[in-house]
């Protein structure tokens, strides 16, 4: 195979090891083969320190940004827990506000200010209103048809449900237009005149925390009629 150019050689695709290459060492012209070139470049310092220049050349722009991902990761996750436990805190706290001004709400509702209505019937009846036992109240009644208004107001003490209660009452009626709504009577357990002490024994009532109102309907029909009370105290 003289005076062969090196284009005009077999090709190979892979060395196995065994090949057979010409180096010059310390003046003389040897030979080596492939496996014994692959273990040299494994080992020589330069060889190595310069493909993992290489190496990490390469790849430090990965590292960089995977450690960027990681910090804005760690940074996101950070800014979330402290968001979900703001979140929590925030809902415990409205909880608890709401729970407060439901139960500021229904304690108002139901001890201080109470409201309702009655169905009054055709013809005359009685209809009453009852408080507490004890305590301080303002009772009110607002009826209101065509031709036909009554109105009551009364600020009353209860102390015991078997003496009179001290307080003023006051009841109007409408009588411009026949009076199909009209009073034919009103409470009769309430005591007391201004700058005077009233002294008695007897209550003109059986149980003085309720109050009885005597109602006549003419108006041909059932009709509504409002009434409530305040606790004053």
């Amino acid at each position: 195979m003289a005076n062969v150019k090196i284009s005009a050689l077999p090709a190979i695709s892979s060395l196995t090891g065994t090949e057979t290459f010409p180096v010059v060492q310390s003046g003389t012209t040897s030979r080596i083969t492939s496996a014994n070139l692959q273990a040299y470049l494994a080992t020589d310092t330069y060889v190595r320190n310069h493909a993992n220049a290489a190496f990490i050349q390469a790849n430090t722009p990965s590292y960089v940004a995977n450690s960027a991902a990681s910090y804005a990761n760690a940074a996101f996750t950070a800014a979330n827990t402290a968001s979900a436990t703001n979140l929590t805190q925030n809902n415990s706290i409205t909880a608890a506000f709401n729970t407060a001004n439901a139960a500021f709400t229904a304690a108002n509702n139901t001890t201080i200010k109470n409201t309702s209505s009655w169905t009054v019937a055709t013809g005359t009846n009685t209809y009453s209103i009852t408080v507490p036992d004890s305590g301080t109240y303002q009772i009110w009644i607002r009826g209101n048809i065509p031709n036909g208004i009554i109105a009551y107001l009364a600020t009353v003490v209860v102390t015991n449900i078997n003496v009179p209660v001290v307080g003023a009452q006051y009841a109007w009626v409408y009588n411009g237009g026949g009076t199909p709504l009209d009073f034919t009577s009103i409470p009769n357990q309430f005591v007391g005149t201004a700058n005077t002490i009233i002294r008695s024994s007897t209550s003109p009532s059986a149980t003085t925390n309720r109050f009885d109102f005597g109602i006549n309907n003419s108006s041909g029909s059932s009709q509504t009629v409002q009434w409530g009370y305040v606790t004053l105290s």
